[in-house]
């Protein structure tokens, strides 16, 4: 378990790295990971790819509910998408996927306190896609949420406190 940030790494030894190449494949087996912006265009492709390419464990997705849409017909949605059409019908592999409400510009997240306890004892990677994609948004607002989410994990991940 990270000390810092409180999730599990795979520990590598300098020999053992010299001796083995990285692959990708190998670090996310059995991994567990949550996702930020999974239903964006850089987040959709790298939930598509983990659940195609490697035996990833668990994805848990941060969404919230949008348009009149609750976050199971969100994430439905999105798995019917043309870009999971090799892994649509795969049950193994869509089973894998969870689905967590909350909202990136929330304090922690807008976690419930029992989704934030499931992501403190089991997440190993945190993949961060979530971003203002608005092109006519204010310049302090754009530039508060990008750099004030990172701190946001760090919270998350850190502290056992809303």
């Amino acid at each position: 378990m990270c000390p810092l940030y409180g999730w599990h790494r795979p520990q590598h030894s300098a020999a053992g790295m010299a001796a083995q190449s990285f692959s990708i494949k190998s670090e996310f087996d059995g991994a567990v990971v949550f996702i930020t912006g999974a239903t964006g265009y850089i987040g959709s492709v790298v939930l598509e790819q983990l659940l195609r390419t490697t035996n990833v464990g668990t994805v848990y997705m941060l969404m919230r509910p949008r348009r009149g849409e609750d976050i199971q017909q969100r994430l439905d949605k999105l798995l019917q998408g043309a870009l999971f059409h090799k892994v649509r019908d795969s049950t193994k592999l869509l089973k894998k996927v969870k689905v967590m409400a909350g909202d990136i510009i929330m304090p922690g997240l807008g976690l419930s306190a029992a989704d934030k306890a499931v992501l403190l004892s089991s997440v190993d990677f945190i993949v961060h896609c979530a971003a203002d994609i608005r092109l006519e948004a204010d310049i302090q607002v754009s530039k508060s949420y990008e750099t004030s989410q990172p701190r946001c994990f760090c919270y998350l991940t850190v502290l056992d406190t809303p």
